[in-house]
């Protein structure tokens, strides 16, 4: 894993969209995939701090802490919605 690259987590639960955004920006970013809110916040919680989280906030499974960004605000991390 290069630590000189920027990072993105990606959370989506259609793997075959992960793995090509993994694909298209892995060269250029370390490139990090959940396929689950509860995934995600794991990888948050062991200390995983990326630069952007790209999230798909239409899945099906929600966050174990009710919404989508409840949980990623209780670590501490910023929030820009679209």
């Amino acid at each position: 894993m290069n630590h000189d690259k920027d990072s993105i987590l990606i959370v989506d639960d259609n793997i075959t969209l992960l793995e090509m955004a993994s694909e298209l920006w892995g060269e250029t970013y370390q490139v990090s995939s959940a396929k689950s809110g509860t995934q995600a916040l794991e990888l948050l919680e062991k200390g995983f701090v990326p630069d952007i989280i790209l999230l798909d906030i239409a899945m099906p499974l929600k966050f174990p802490h009710g919404s989508e960004f409840q949980g990623i605000r209780s670590l501490g991390l910023p929030i820009t919605k679209p």
